[in-house]
Order: structure tokens, then sequence, then C-alpha cells
């Protein structure tokens, strides 16, 4: 890739309203950096091929202390062999001096004049773009923007680099961010590839609708959209906008996959720190499967509504607990694979009725005696007895932290990334 130079730079759309005063024999001068610096700090460490913003704008009258102090700036740049000079100017600006323009042209110093509501920050993030394309070998900021995603999503950022890293597309991480993450599930009816490109197209496409659009990437079964919130809009809507753009994903999925293949979730970490759009990610991937392993697949998660749901995943890991779980829900479940039983349906239906046998029976469709005959297989079974306190709140719990058990492959985010 060809090297960066001021007359390429000047071709920039953040240039555009720029123009080239004096200098123009240096236009083929390489830029390495970009730097804003006080035009009367000249202790600012200056580097060949540096180019220079200067922060304060040409004054309106030239008086010989003024030239004087320009010709002593314009000298040190020269000394330094910085690659240009860019100055703010305003139409009450009084013209550079002859001697001024005259030095810079002697010495080919490219001096560019840009009008005074021009933002510095718009140019340094063209030339650092630039930079950075030149030192990658030229590859689009898009794929660079999805690399900086999928490590995102992968947890292989390092998060003192991610505010460094997501100023090069122009995003403002000190500003509360939603993630919102789609997780694919498998089955034998499609292969797999194929299932990962269509959601990847419905995310393009969502994305792209958007206004503006949204940051987006797929790694392996894991897709993810920012919401990135604009200049002046509140939190709030920021999370009435993502849950809007989590709808429309979950209803496009739906048609392309089913409602069982997929979950989404949507994170509520809210900061102003880069570390918290590094949590929302994993916020995001938490309540996919969290959402999907508990409360069932086809459906938007928010993290906040299943948050919960992370403590009881935690008892789950716990040695102690599974040993109990196995000699207990383990063995009712056993009872229902094998003799057709609905000892674990029974059960769940007795707690959400808060232990009311007339509603329990009920909503089973059973009579009441055999509602309790039901539940004295559970005591035989289990040596749990729900009428007892303290074996209810171990049926209870044991029940609440079964699906972990269950489908424990499903609760790893990217259990399904290298598999094809």
């Amino acid at each position: 890739m060809d090297p960066l130079t001021v007359g390429k730079i000047l071709a920039f759309p953040a240039l555009r309203s720029g123009s080239l005063l004096a200098g123009k024999g240096g236009l083929n001068r390489h830029v390495y950096d970009v730097e804003v610096i006080d035009d009367h700090d000249v202790s600012v460490p200056l580097e060949q091929g540096l180019l220079v913003l200067a922060s304060k704008p040409v004054p309106c009258r030239q008086t010989r202390s003024i030239v004087r102090a320009q010709r002593e700036f314009i000298e040190t740049m020269i000394q330094a062999e910085i690659a240009g000079l860019v100055v703010r100017v305003s139409q009450s600006t009084a013209p550079f001096a002859p001697e001024i323009i005259a030095l810079c042209d002697k010495n080919d110093l490219p001096l560019i004049v840009v009008p005074f509501d021009v933002t510095y920050g718009k140019i340094v993030q063209t030339v650092n773009e630039a930079l950075l394309l030149q030192d990658l070998g030229g590859h689009p900021l898009s794929r660079l923007q999805t690399l900086f995603l999928q490590d995102l999503l992968a947890a292989r950022i390092d998060v003192n680099d991610l505010h460094s890293r997501a100023l090069l597309f122009g995003w403002n991480t000190l500003r509360n961010a939603v993630a919102i993450v789609i997780k694919l599930e498998r089955d034998r009816a499609e292969s797999y590839p194929a299932r990962i490109d269509k959601v990847s197209n419905i995310l393009a496409r969502v994305a792209q609708g958007c206004s503006p659009s949204l940051p987006y990437c797929t790694l392996g079964s894991l897709g993810m959209l920012l919401c990135l919130p604009s200049e002046r809009e509140q939190v709030t809507d920021v999370l009435k906008r993502a849950m809007s753009v989590a709808s429309q994903v979950s209803q496009e999925t739906k048609k392309v996959v089913g409602d069982s293949c997929f979950s989404v979730g949507l994170s509520q970490c809210l900061g102003d720190q880069p570390s918290y759009l590094y949590r929302a990610c994993q916020e995001a991937i938490e309540a996919a499967l969290l959402g999907a392993a508990c409360r069932g697949p086809g459906k938007a998660y928010v993290y906040d509504d299943v948050r919960s749901l992370k403590v009881l995943k935690g008892i789950a890991e716990m040695t102690e607990f599974r040993q109990v779980f196995h000699k207990t829900i383990g063995r009712l479940v056993e009872e229902d694979q094998q003799r057709g039983t609905q000892l674990i349906r029974t059960l769940e239906l007795y707690f959400k009725n808060s232990g009311r046998a007339a509603q329990t029976a009920a909503a089973l469709y059973v009579h009441r005696n055999t509602l309790r005959y039901r539940l004295n297989q559970v005591k035989d079974l289990t040596g749990l007895d729900v009428d007892d306190p303290e074996d209810r709140f171990v049926l209870e719990l044991g029940l609440k932290v079964r699906p972990f058990l269950n489908g424990e492959d499903r609760l790893s985010p990217m259990a399904s990334t290298t598999k094809t």
C-alpha cells in the first residue's frame, strides 16, 4: 500500500473545505502521525512526518509581534521536519504575512487553512484510520470493525485498549451502550453453517435498516449488534431502541429458522467507563443463554430479568448440590422417563399454586387423591416430604436449577463456535 502523504490527506472529505496556502512542493511528504498542539507550546515533542493541527485560530490582526511569533513557530516546525501544518481561519482573519508564506514555500512546508468551524477531531480520526489501514496492509475499515466486535464478543479484548480501539471507528465508549446478542442452537433439520449464514444476513439487514446503522458481527453460534447512543440521546431512549431492534431480530430469525433454534439477549450494564461496554456484551450473552435454558428459546431476554438465574447456575455448579440433586430431582426425572409418570410436572404446579391441593389437581386434570398419591411417590423416591419446610426448599431449589444440569452444553456461549 502506498505511503500516506499530505496530498492524499488534502483529498479526504474531512479536509474538503480546506485549501493549500503555501508549500506546494511538500505535498508528497509522508505522514506518520497527527497531533493537535497549542501554537504557543513548542515544548510538545515534534517528529519528522507529523501532521500538526494548530489549536488556536489565526488572529484577526497581523501585528509585528504576532508575525514574529508565527515566524518562530514555523521555523520550529521546519526544523522538526514535520509533514505539514493545518490552521483554522475565519472570515475576519487577516491574511498571513507574505514573509510567512514565503518561508513555507522556500522550505516546502505545506500550510493548509481550514474554516474555523471545522472539527479537528474528525480530521484526527480520518488520518488515524488511514494510518491504521496502511499498517495493516490496506484491509477495509469494516473488516477491522468486525474483528474488534468479534474480540469483544469472545472476551479476547484487553479492557484497557477498548476505548482507544473503539475511537478508530468514531465510537465513544464513555457513553451508555446496549449490546444485543443472538445465540443459535443446533438441530438436525438444517446444516449449521447454512443457518449461521442466514442469521448473519438477518443481522446485516436489521443493522443497515437502522438510522444510524448499527455495528454488528457474527462469531460461530453467536451474533451481536451494538446500540450506540447519539450525542443527545437519553439512556431510556437507547434502551427502548435496543428493545425494538431485538424484537425485530427475533421476528426475522423466527421466520427463517423457527422459534426453537435461537435466543436473544440484551444487556442493561450502563456506565461511563470503557469496561462497561465489555460487561454489556457479557451480560447480553448470559441473558440469551440463561433465558433459553430456563424459559425456552425463540424469545428476547433482558439481563435484569434473568440475572437471578445466574445465582441458580452458580448453585448448580456446586459439587455438593449436584450430589443432592441426583439423589432427589434426578430420581424423579428417571421415574418419569422410565414409567411415563408426571412427578416433575406435579411438583412444579404444586409449588406454583403455593401448595394448594385443589388448584393443583385442577391444573393437572386429576383427582385430589391422585395428586396425593403422586406426592407420596415423591417422598418414597427422594425421602423428602413436601409438607416439611426444609424438604420443600430442597425440592423447589432443585427444580429451579434443573435446566442448568439437564442442558449444560447450552450454557457455554462458544459451545458451537468451532463445530461444523
